[in-house]
């Protein structure tokens, strides 16, 4: 008995040089996933070699909605409620087939405009660009932006790229191993559509980084339903992911059930009244971050909600796949997400993505009866996978974003649950030829 109780004594003297340690490699790792991915979005970021026909878009109203609300303080401006009417739209000079913004959500605008406007790059000129033409057509014929504007426009992207990565990794952390950890979240950052869109003047990765913290602050009001920080954390985070792109959306309901399985499972109703709390926090914060609803914030939200009519030009367009079918979708959805942008498929050129998401699944469904990591991930997997395979209208690849991170938190977990398997099957392996061998004694 003395014995136990001393071993428990040193084991309980060790936790705090184990806890110490643990604080140390997770530094050490987030630190070197900083140093793999900045060069790696860093690469072509200030020229036309990774062009992308909607950066001329994003780059001029990002600049012009900056300029009006930071330099100018103009919320009179017809930029705010602009439609499709020619007159207005010659009054804003931005003279766009695309969508107007008052369909926009304007954070992610207001984040690579204000990046243009703090380095001090030229003014972008608002030019079409021709969708039928090269890149280097379009620059000859003026309308992509300085590379300077570009590069300065990009860096939100890169920025919230890697924050995104640091984010998966601390919620991995939730479910696995330090090593495991880093090589989802590595796996994740260098995902082919994560790395590209982390180097180009959209919104796409914006909202996705903002979407996995979220998703961690939910994971941290779960496992802790008396604290207030981590549900108003996660309802600011999901506020400025909706903010940045629609289809963040999907954060709404994920977050709502999580809550509620929370609250039930741990008799807490004041989950529920916290995650109320943050909820009309995250409301109040999206009209805020968008001048185009000052006027109206129901009627404009609703209008904004109102998406695909946008689409009429660009479908037609001969590059573009459309979509009109639930089977075309989700074979869409599986051949982007497990073939192309499959977070090891397109890296070892084998379909084992096709294996590993459905065994992540199953491995989720397990853990989530006493993990809260594994909850929470687990809806956000479903209704991920759900919106991008039953909604996506056209093959825009960057519309499977908001797919990918859940996608390698479950894959992952696949990955180091078949590792534990071979390890110890090598171990009992080992253990038989030792058995087998002639005694010396």
């Amino acid at each position: 008995m003395n014995g136990k109780r001393s071993a428990q004594r040193g084991e309980a003297e060790r936790s705090p040089k184990n806890l110490a340690r643990d604080l140390t490699r997770d530094r050490l790792l987030r630190a070197l996933l900083v140093v793999v991915l900045v060069p790696c979005y860093a690469r072509g970021i200030g020229s036309d070699s990774i062009g992308f026909g909607d950066e001329t878009y994003w780059t001029a109203h990002g600049w012009k909605a900056a300029q009006l609300l930071f330099v100018r303080h103009d919320l009179e401006h017809p930029f705010w409620r602009y439609g499709r009417d020619a007159r207005v739209l010659e009054k804003t000079e931005l003279p766009f087939f695309m969508m107007p913004p008052t369909r926009v959500p304007k954070l992610g605008l207001l984040l690579i405009g204000s990046s243009v406007l703090v380095t001090g790059a030229p003014e972008p000129r608002p030019r079409p660009y021709d969708h039928f033409r090269s890149v280097a057509w379009n620059r000859a014929q003026g309308n992509l932006p300085p590379l300077e504007t570009l590069r300065a426009a990009r860096l939100p992207a890169a920025v919230f790229g890697v924050i995104g990565a640091l984010f998966l990794y601390s919620l991995l952390r939730g479910l696995l191993a330090p090593g495991w950890a880093f090589a989802g979240a590595l796996l994740f950052g260098l995902n082919p559509l994560i790395h590209w869109f982390s180097r180009l003047a959209t919104t796409d990765v914006i909202a996705s980084s903002f979407s996995i913290g979220a998703i961690l602050f939910a994971v941290r009001a779960c496992e802790r339903p008396d604290r207030w920080a981590p549900v108003l954390l996660s309802g600011v985070l999901a506020c400025a992911a909706v903010s940045s792109k629609l289809n963040a959306g999907i954060l709404a309901p994920v977050l709502g059930a999580a809550f509620l399985i929370e609250a039930w499972l741990r008799r807490a109703p004041g989950l529920l009244l916290r995650a109320a709390v943050s909820a009309g926090l995250a409301a109040f914060l999206f009209v805020a971050l968008n001048p185009t609803l000052y006027d109206d914030p129901l009627g404009g939200t609703l209008s904004m909600l109102r998406v695909g009519s946008e689409f009429g030009e660009l479908k037609l367009m001969a590059s573009i796949v459309v979509l009109d079918s639930v089977a075309s979708r989700v074979q869409a959805a599986c051949d982007v997400l497990l073939g192309g942008a499959g977070m090891l498929a397109s890296h070892v050129g084998a379909p084992v993505d096709h294996v590993l998401l459905p065994l992540g699944l199953v491995l989720l469904a397990v853990r989530a009866r006493t993990l809260p990591a594994a909850r929470v991930s687990l809806l956000w997997l479903i209704a991920a996978l759900a919106a991008v395979s039953l909604w996506t209208p056209m093959r825009f690849e960057r519309y499977y974003i908001p797919a990918i991170a859940p996608i390698a938190v479950a894959e992952c977990l696949a990955l180091a649950f078949l590792a534990g398997l071979a390890v110890r099957g090598g171990s009992r392996a080992l253990r038989s030829s030792r058995g087998d061998a002639p005694s010396s004694g």
